[in-house]
This record gives C-alpha cells, sequence and structure tokens, in this order.
C-alpha cells in the first residue's frame, strides 16, 4: 500500500536492484485503486535514474502522483490516472497515460481509457498489470486487466536515459 486514505497523501515504492534495458522485461503486477471514484489521483510506474533508498524519491502529491515535481529526470512513467485533472489534458475516464522526466503531462503518449470496458476502475477490484520492454524493437507494451492498452515505440537507452541502460523500477 502506498499511501492511506487520507488527503494529500504521497508515496513510493522501488525495487532493490536496477534493471539493465538492453535486456527484455515482462513485469506484472496486482493494483488497486481503492473504492472511492472522488478519492485519490492513481499511481504511476516509473522507470528512473534516481536511486531506490530515501524520503526524497517521490513527488507531489494530488494530480502530480508521487511522479511530477520528484528527482525523476530522466525517467519514464506509466501513469494509472484515476482522477481528471484538466490543466494536463486528463480525459473524464480512469486512464493510462506514458510520460517522461517528471512531467505529468503525457508528453509521450496521450491517454487512454484504462479498462476497456469500464470508465471507473475504482472499483475495490484488484486488477493485474502488466509492463513488457523489448529492447530489440525498442517497444514498450502496458495491459491492464489482461488486455493491451498502450504500444509505444521508443528507444529508452539512447533517447530518455543518455546512453546509460541501468534504471531503478517501481511505482509512486
Amino acid at each position: 500500500q502506498l499511501t492511506n486514505t487520507s488527503p494529500a497523501q504521497r508515496g513510493a515504492a522501488w525495487h532493490d536492484c536496477p534493471i539493465h534495458l538492453g535486456a527484455p522485461f515482462d513485469l506484472e503486477f496486482t493494483v488497486n485503486l481503492g473504492n472511492n471514484n472522488g478519492g485519490a489521483d492513481g499511481m504511476c510506474f516509473v522507470l528512473q535514474q534516481a536511486g531506490n533508498v530515501g524520503n526524497n524519491l517521490v513527488g507531489n502529491s494530488g494530480g502530480s502522483i508521487g511522479y511530477d515535481g520528484g528527482p525523476f529526470n530522466p525517467s519514464i512513467a506509466v501513469e494509472i490516472d484515476t482522477w481528471q485533472n484538466g490543466d494536463v489534458g486528463d480525459p473524464s475516464f480512469d486512464h493510462i497515460g506514458i510520460q517522461s522526466n517528471g512531467q505529468n503531462n503525457h508528453n509521450l503518449s496521450a491517454p487512454v481509457q484504462a479498462h476497456p470496458n469500464n470508465a471507473n476502475i475504482e472499483t475495490g477490484l484488484s486488477y493485474p498489470f502488466r509492463v513488457t520492454w523489448d529492447p530489440a524493437s525498442t517497444t514498450l507494451q502496458v495491459y491492464f486487466d489482461g488486455i493491451l492498452r498502450k504500444t509505444l515505440n521508443i528507444n529508452l537507452i539512447n533517447g530518455i536515459f543518455g546512453g546509460d541502460p541501468l534504471v531503478y523500477w517501481g511505482f509512486t
């Protein structure tokens, strides 16, 4: 659990070891966005190079989803967003978008509805969430509830991380 149900919460969890983006990965998780449709903003899956320890490895609360305002330059984030923040172009439905370098504005891939059949994912249910990376084709894919929701072709190593293939991963 990254946060409790109180207002203005923020949190992060980072894996102990970095991963090498020169090798493919297939990471599967279970996410639960609570059961309050008027609640928090969501969470982000993040690849970053700021590290994996310390209290400063999280961004701002609210619409920043613990990503924006943090030490995440360079980085890439897959947001699972459950709140419409009009100032960053959020749609009215719960959505998945992809952004970089601590920006919370879908600058890499526009938002799509998180679940293709349900506009609201704050159901109290746990959903499978999967992120895959294939360096040979430079393809990042995001699945929600077993359904492919985003495909992004991007050179993560050189285009985002300045040639350094080692990144930490986790959630904000």
